[in-house]
């Protein structure tokens, strides 16, 4: 019943595949227990859902952005994550919130901000 938010500077190469990636990996990091995740992201579901198991085969051969992509399946082990893709932009009430979070983050330059049901959270706690 909690509603957890976060927003702030990505950490790594801002491009919008990375960025869709750590926005996945903060809200795994996040969240314990079975999760859904909806994405607008083809690209960020298919690395973690289909690339992602030829790639571990393969030696990451050829795959971009394992730096994100290899940390954020790890946190797939031991529990059930479904992902669900949304189309962008067509007015799906979460999904805009998600991309108003995200010009936040990318805008304000700040590092990690979480809030819960409103309230700003302290990390280092």
């Amino acid at each position: 019943g909690d509603k957890i938010t976060a927003y702030g500077h990505v950490p790594l190469d801002p491009t919008n595949n990375v960025a869709e990636l750590y926005a996945i990996y903060v809200a795994l990091s996040l969240v314990r227990g079975d999760v859904i995740i909806y994405s607008d992201s083809r690209y960020a579901i298919g690395c973690l859902t289909t690339y992602i198991h030829d790639w571990m085969e393969n030696g990451w051969g050829g795959a971009a952005n394992r730096n994100i992509i290899e940390p954020t399946y790890a946190l797939t082990k031991n529990r059930n994550v479904t992902f669900e893709y949304v189309p962008a932009h067509s007015g799906i009430e979460l999904n805009e919130e998600a991309d108003k979070l995200a010009n936040m983050g990318r805008l304000s330059g700040k590092p990690l901000v979480v809030m819960k049901n409103g309230i700003e959270q302290n990390l280092s706690t």
